[in-house]
């Protein structure tokens, strides 16, 4: 089989899209022929001139990107034109003809589905990565008639499309042949439980860049609100425009950007992630801080990715607001750290989200699409965690 992958960011950068694309690459069945269509980027361990022997085959070339307030990205997708000028210059390149030759393409980039536009019958296989427009279900008549105009310009190739679990409800279209709900994964060998260093302190951790949609616009005014309450540690650890207000923050102890081992550490030795981003469609720094022991309170704009979790009582989503956070927390720092049984926590995200078990379900989930291609037939993977929910796992407080 030829599987060809279109990313929207080149895949040694430091994003969640990135790293699913490194995981899954790190993981693809013996046999698999795969081409890599990236903007240009740090060097890869990769030849760009690969093949199946040696690796996938990475091609980089300069693609355009469609981010920010809906009337800017109006202007950049239909008035300017850059993605539609980027594409045409692919295609001048002999890019489209290689993309076509595949069995199977898969997009971290919506957008370049055009690139396929006449490129004949084939599985062509958005995804929830970057963005849903185009896509989504809408109600919003104006946000509906936005989506239509880029998937009609856009997206009239493809005819499959992956989601995370939050976003089944994209999946409603009648023309996607091809459905997939999976979601990512974590290096579960990694992230796992450790020793708390807190001396009895409840050790409170948050992790992401530092910016509002992040959490930021909650967090920092939770942290002035927890001034001169002891019983805790509150770590903080990433980088962005905001970190100067977090330095500000004398209850705040800021690490700054972190190694992938100190990533590790930080999340082992910690008690419960604070996570009130507004942003993610799939959250790995709750995965990773799931996998690692700690209990989660996620904003409940993640309900649907981490349901199991919350039935598990491994997590709570919250509602996005300053109160609701200080109050949860002003609990769970009376009580001070309980023991839970985190290794057990540990076990299940190993079961049900190590990578291994994700690539494997993801390209079993490109075989059946490729399969049911070949007969006329449509397909669909659906999700579930494999492992049955055990008896539900004590709170940090109890």
């Amino acid at each position: 089989m030829k599987a060809s992958f279109v990313l929207v960011a080149n895949m040694w950068g430091p994003g969640g899209s990135q790293r699913f694309m490194r995981e899954i690459v790190r993981r693809a069945p013996a046999g698999l022929d795969i081409t890599i269509l990236q903007p240009p980027g740090p060097e890869s361990a990769y030849s760009r001139e690969g093949s199946p022997s040696t690796g996938p085959r990475v091609i980089e070339a300069s693609m355009a990107g469609v981010s920010g307030p809906l009337p800017r990205r109006i202007y950049r997708l239909f008035v300017s034109r850059d993605v539609i000028r980027s594409i045409d210059a692919l295609r001048r390149s002999g890019v489209a003809e290689e993309l076509a030759r595949s069995d199977i393409v898969y997009l971290f980039n919506n957008l370049y589905a055009r690139l396929l536009d006449g490129a004949g019958d084939l599985p062509v296989i958005a995804s929830a990565h970057a963005s849903l427009s185009g896509l989504r279900a809408a109600s919003n008549p104006i946000q509906a008639a936005y989506d239509l105009l880029v998937r009609r310009t856009y997206m009239r190739s493809v005819n499959g499309l992956h989601v995370f679990p939050k976003f089944r409800g994209a999946l409603s279209h009648p023309w996607l042949r091809y459905r997939m709900v999976l979601p990512n994964g974590v290096d579960a060998g990694s992230f796992r439980p450790r020793r708390s260093s807190a001396g009895g302190k409840l050790r409170l951790l948050f992790i992401s860049h530092l910016e509002y949609g992040k959490g930021l616009d909650v967090l920092l005014p939770l942290l002035d609100g927890l001034q001169g309450v002891g019983g805790y540690e509150f770590h903080i650890a990433g980088s962005g425009s905001l970190e100067g207000e977090v330095r500000r923050r004398r209850n705040a102890i800021y690490h700054g950007p972190v190694s992938d081992e100190e990533l590790a550490r930080l999340y082992g030795e910690s008690d419960v992630l604070v996570y009130p981003s507004r942003l993610d469609t799939y959250s790995l720094v709750v995965l990773e801080a799931l996998s690692s022991g700690l209990h989660v309170l996620a904003s409940d704009h993640l309900r649907g990715n981490f349901d199991d979790f919350e039935r598990l009582g491994y997590l709570e989503y919250l509602p996005r607001s300053v109160e609701a956070f200080r109050r949860r927390l002003m609990d769970l720092v009376r009580e001070g750290p309980q023991e839970r049984d985190r290794e057990a926590q540990h076990r299940y995200v190993e079961a049900n989200y190590d990578w291994k078990v994700i690539a494997a379900r993801f390209y079993g989930c490109l075989e059946k699409f490729v399969d049911a291609h070949a007969r006329g037939e449509r397909a669909s993977c659906d999700w579930e965690p494999a492992t049955p929910v055990e008896s539900p796992a004590s709170s940090p407080s109890g």
